[in-house]
């Protein structure tokens, strides 16, 4: 699989995640083949799929709106600008939000940050020390 390859199926994730019932994101990261090649996809790449496919944008906020879990998400526009805030797992750890000019680098953002959060909170999982992997 090339980056190109991987960004486009990065990029329709979170309709899969819906289409497909039971499958967990997770499991839709690691068919990606991102997570053989994180580094060869950025946040600018992911951009470009997102502007050729804008329709995809509106899946990742839904996922957003409908996580229960730490992590990022998508803030409401306010101001003309759009955010990317992030729940941390134990208070004191958050951060000031991320904001961006327009909502399809704001989600751009959002995916590349969630997809390393997610892969990272695995990698705790299945050390023992978290049990993120069912999300």
């Amino acid at each position: 699989m090339n980056s190109n390859e991987i960004v486009a199926s990065l990029v329709q994730i979170s309709r899969k995640h819906y289409a497909l019932g039971n499958v967990s994101m997770y499991s839709l990261l690691v068919d990606s083949g991102y997570l053989d090649f994180p580094r060869d996809v950025s946040e600018e790449a992911i951009l470009q799929e997102l502007q050729v496919h804008p329709e995809y944008i509106r899946d990742w906020r839904i996922y957003s709106e409908d996580k229960r879990t730490t992590g990022w998400y998508l803030m409401e526009p306010a101001a003309g600008r759009f955010g990317v805030g992030f729940i941390p797992s134990r208070r004191g750890e958050g951060i000031d939000p991320l904001m961006y000019p327009d909502e399809a680098r704001a989600c751009a953002a959002f995916i590349k940050l969630e997809i390393e959060y997610l892969k990272d909170a695995v990698k705790q999982s299945e050390s023992g020390s978290n049990h993120l992997s069912d999300r």
